[in-house]
């Protein structure tokens, strides 16, 4: 759908939500994820992983955020919680499939990941996987990752400063081991600073 068929038809869910008609508002919701996500032009997501995100009826994908390794990103719309989001698509490298050993460890590690409740780890809130790939909802992150502040910076940076960001990832990185995960590809890149929060926050699990 067109930017503005979009918003009129988020309006029409969010008026059927306030006017208590619910099970209206979930049709709405799942044909509007469906739309907007099979129609998605975009051939790095394979067919039965659109399929996934669609299922729940949750998620709107608005757009390209970007790419690196394994995975790229969307921006999205959670229609339940009617707020941004992000997508992460996971494809296998080459067009293979997922073996059946890696599909269970990212399902395993994408349900733990969705009960990890710090303020340290960016919040994942749904994950599905299959032969063809997969995907980890998350919330949408409202400032940059360390890399681009590191590089942009021309002065240095204060010990006192560099010591916070040790703190914050130290507290992500206690609350991921004590859940049984292990991050597997933490680097500047993947380590945000929230805006909202007021401090840094791990992101982007190499799953």
């Amino acid at each position: 759908p067109s930017d503005k068929e979009l918003e009129q038809r988020l309006e029409a869910i969010r008026y059927s939500e306030e006017q208590g008609l619910l099970d209206t508002a979930k049709e709405l919701r799942v044909k509007l994820s469906k739309d907007s996500i099979m129609s998605y032009a975009d051939t790095a997501i394979p067919p039965k992983v659109k399929k996934l995100i669609a299922a729940p009826g949750r998620w709107v994908l608005r757009g390209h955020l970007g790419s690196g390794g394994m995975g790229t990103v969307y921006r999205t719309e959670d229609l339940m919680l009617h707020k941004q989001a992000a997508i992460k698509v996971f494809v296998p490298r080459d067009n293979e499939s997922f073996s059946t050993e890696l599909s269970k460890r990212f399902n395993r590690e994408g349900r733990l990941l969705a009960k990890l409740s710090t303020p340290y780890v960016v919040r994942v809130s749904q994950a599905g996987f299959s032969e063809q790939g997969g995907f980890i909802a998350m919330d949408l992150v409202d400032g940059q990752d360390l890399a681009d502040t590191l590089n942009t910076r021309k002065e240095a940076h204060a010990v006192d400063e560099m010591s916070r960001v040790g703190l914050d990832v130290a507290n992500g990185l206690a609350a991921i081991h004590e859940a049984g995960i292990v991050h597997r590809d933490i680097k500047p890149g993947n380590i945000l600073f929230s805006k909202r929060l007021g401090h840094h926050i791990i992101a982007d699990f190499g799953l």
